[in-house]
């Protein structure tokens, strides 16, 4: 800092250095970066708050209608079960017998016979 009489009046100028002056204005340079970034993050981070809040909400409704489809199957599948009745008896269908050593004779038509000892597979046939 260099001090300057002047000649008109019997207070010292104060003059400020170079360096100061630099040093001031760096000063300030830096606080206006840092309010900005400050207000910078301040708005992104509502953005993700508001982003945040509608994807919730998205979330929120999508739960429902998968709840409320639940609830329409459900609801379609017990009122097809109530009208399901037992018809009349059919014929008799194939079976799946299991034993060891080749099957004896007597089988129906279609019926599966597993050789549980080789692992063999016989179809009886009429």
């Amino acid at each position: 800092m260099a001090i300057n009489s002047s000649p008109l009046s019997d207070q010292a100028i104060v003059s400020p250095s170079p360096l100061e002056i630099i040093a001031e204005e760096l000063g300030s340079i830096a606080g206006r970066i840092e309010r900005e970034l400050k207000l910078s993050f301040a708005t992104a981070l509502a953005e993700i708050r508001q982003e945040m809040a509608v994807l919730r909400a998205s979330r929120a409704e999508n739960e429902l209608r998968a709840a409320n489809a639940e609830r329409a199957l459900a609801d379609a599948v017990s009122a097809r079960l109530a009208e399901v009745r037992d018809g009349e008896p059919g014929e008799r269908g194939a079976m799946l017998n299991v034993g060891r050593g080749p099957p004896a004779a007597g089988g129906h038509d279609g019926d599966l016979y597993f050789d549980g000892e080789t692992g063999d597979v016989y179809q009886f046939r009429s």
